[in-house]
C-alpha cells in the first residue's frame, strides 16, 4: 500500500511506523473545552438587553477558549496512559482515503467542533505538518 501521509510524534518528532503509536484526544480535554467555550458563549450572551444578538470585540475574541488538541505518540514516548482516550491507529491514517474516511466518522461525533481537528487537516496538506504531514513525493518525468 503506497502512504500519502506520515504521523509524527509530538515528543520526538519522528516518524510513526505501523503499530508504533497512536493518534488520539483525551476525552477529558474534549469537555473542559466545551464547558469553556459554553462558559464564554453565555458570559458574552449577557452583553445585551433583548439578549438576541452580541457584539464581540476584538480583544474579547482572542480570549477565546482553545480546542481541545489531538496528540501523537510512540508509545515508548508516550507521557501516561489516558484512560479516557479516543484513539486512532497511526497504521489506520496513512492514505488521503484514510484521512477522509475518519474526518466523515468523526463529524459524526458532536463533540469534533471543539477540537483541533482542522489544524490538524490544514497540516496533512503540507510536508511540514506538525502531527500529520503529506509524505514528499518524487517526480519522475513530470509525474508523480
Amino acid at each position: 500500500m503506497s502512504r500519502d501521509l506520515n504521523i509524527i510524534c509530538e515528543i520526538c518528532e519522528e516518524l510513526i511506523d505501523d503499530g508504533q503509536g497512536d493518534l488520539w484526544i483525551d476525552y477529558a480535554q474534549i469537555t473542559a473545552a466545551r464547558d469553556a467555550r459554553a462558559r464564554w458563549e453565555r458570559e458574552r450572551a449577557g452583553c445585551t438587553p433583548d439578549r438576541t444578538q452580541t457584539i464581540v470585540g476584538f480583544g474579547r475574541v482572542l480570549e477565546y477558549p482553545d480546542p481541545a488538541p489531538w496528540r501523537t505518540h510512540h508509545k515508548v514516548c508516550d507521557p501516561g496512559f489516558v484512560p479516557s482516550a479516543y484513539v486512532i491507529e497511526a497504521d489506520r491514517l496513512r492514505t488521503w482515503a484514510d484521512l477522509t474516511l475518519w474526518t466523515a466518522k468523526l463529524m459524526s461525533m458532536r463533540w469534533l467542533e471543539v477540537t483541533d481537528w482542522n489544524q490538524l487537516l490544514r497540516g496533512a496538506v503540507s510536508t511540514d505538518g506538525v502531527r500529520v504531514r503529506a509524505v514528499e513525493r518524487q517526480m519522475v518525468n513530470n509525474f508523480f
